[in-house]
């Protein structure tokens, strides 16, 4: 109880945080949909996908969640067992989530002679399509966020 009651003072930030993740993930949609093919040359490539990444995790309210109602009293239990079970539990859930992206980013550059074909850009626009209806979603979250009836 005490900590939902504490989640209630952070609804205005996470409805923000939400309404700009739902603009910034229609940005991305718009550019998945537009995709008409790609063409590498690994000399002149700048696709700025970490800084993407970083924006696009920086605007999503889902870490926030989970570090509030999951990640910070699990990180204090541990951290009430002994300090390297808080470690053990920072390390693992890390190495997981950057094992993972890893994996993918591995997989696609197996996968170049894919990126050319035309399959490609139709997954790309479905990728689209799923990032709009993600979009809907934190607009509607946002928008309940912060008080306003959807």
């Amino acid at each position: 109880m005490l900590l939902v009651g504490q989640l209630t003072k952070f609804e205005t930030a996470l409805g923000i945080i939400s309404l700009l993740g739902a603009a910034f993930l229609l940005y991305l949609a718009f550019e998945s949909v537009r995709v008409r093919g790609i063409e590498i040359d690994e000399r002149e490539v700048e696709p700025r996908s970490i800084s993407k990444g970083f924006v696009a995790n920086l605007l999503n309210p889902h870490p926030y969640l989970f570090w509030f109602v999951i990640g910070a009293p699990k990180l204090i239990k541990a951290a009430a067992i002994s300090w390297m079970t808080a470690v053990a539990f920072i390390a693992g859930l890390y190495a997981c989530l950057i094992g993972a992206k890893i994996l993918v980013a591995f997989l696609v550059g197996r996968s170049r002679a894919f990126l050319k074909s035309r399959g490609y850009v139709y997954v790309n626009r479905l990728l689209g399509l799923v990032l709009a209806i993600f979009a809907v979603f934190f607009l509607r979250d946002g928008l309940r966020f912060l008080g306003v009836g959807v």
